[in-house]
C-alpha cells in the first residue's frame, strides 16, 4: 500500500465507525417506533402514529406506562416528563454555550488591547467544562431514572414485576437491547387480555 493510501485510511476507519453507528442509531429510532405504535395497538392508546415522530414518541413512549407511583409520589403524567426533561437538557446545553463563549469574548477584549494574554481564560474554560460534564452526567442520570421507571411500569402490562425489572435492566446495560424489546413487546398481548382468533368468526345457527 503506498503512502496516498495510507493517507486515507483513518478517514475510511472514521467513516466506517460513524457509519455504523449511524445504522445503529438509525436502526434503534425504528425498532422503537414501530414497536411503541404496536403496543399503543394492543392497549387501545389512540394515536399510535405518533410513534413516528421525534418527541412526540417520547411523550407516547411515558403515556403508554400510565401512572408511575414511586414512594409515596405518583408521576402522574409521565409523557410529558419524557418531553420535558430532554428539552430542558437541550436548552440548558445551548445557553451554556452562549454563556460561555460571551464569558470568552469579554476576557479577550482586554487583553487584545493591551497585547496581553487574557487573564483567567484558562480558569473559564476549566470550570465551564467542569460544570459542563457534571451537568450531563445529572441530566442523563435523570433521563435514565424517568425511563427505567417508564419502561418498568409499561412491561408490567406485559408480564410479572421480576421479569419487568430483569428487562428494564438490560435495556440500561446493554446497547439497542430496548429498541428491540419494544418491538419484540408490540407483537404480543398485555396481561388480561384474551389473545386474538385469527380465521372468520363461528356460525351460531338455530338450534337442533
Amino acid at each position: 500500500m503506498d503512502q496516498a493510501a495510507w493517507s486515507f485510511l483513518p478517514l475510511l476507519i472514521n467513516l466506517i465507525i460513524f457509519g455504523g453507528m449511524a445504522v445503529g442509531v438509525l436502526a434503534g429510532y425504528l425498532l422503537s417506533s414501530f414497536g411503541l405504535y404496536g403496543i399503543a395497538k394492543s392497549l387501545g392508546t389512540p394515536n399510535g402514529w405518533l410513534a413516528f415522530i421525534p418527541y412526540a414518541r417520547s411523550y407516547l413512549h411515558g403515556s403508554l406506562a400510565g401512572e408511575i407511583p414511586v414512594g409515596r409520589r405518583v408521576i402522574r403524567s409521565p409523557g410529558l416528563w419524557m418531553v420535558i426533561v430532554p428539552l430542558v437538557e437541550s436548552a440548558a446545553v445551548v445557553i451554556g454555550y452562549v454563556i460561555f463563549f460571551v464569558v470568552m469574548f469579554l476576557q479577550m477584549i482586554p487583553a487584545f488591547e493591551r497585547d496581553t494574554p487574557p487573564a483567567g481564560l484558562f480558569i473559564t474554560i476549566l470550570l465551564f467544562w467542569g460544570a459542563f460534564v457534571l451537568f450531563l452526567i445529572a441530566a442523563g442520570a435523570v433521563k435514565g431514572a424517568l425511563t427505567a421507571l417508564v419502561n418498568f411500569s409499561l412491561y408490567e402490562k406485559y408480564m410479572d414485576r421480576n421479569r419487568a425489572v430483569l428487562h428494564m435492566a438490560l435495556g440500561l446495560l446493554v446497547p439497542l437491547y430496548q429498541p428491540v424489546f419494544l418491538f419484540l413487546l408490540g407483537g404480543k398481548e398485555p396481561l388480561g387480555v384474551r389473545p386474538r382468533i385469527s380465521g372468520p368468526p363461528p356460525a351460531y345457527g338455530p338450534a337442533q
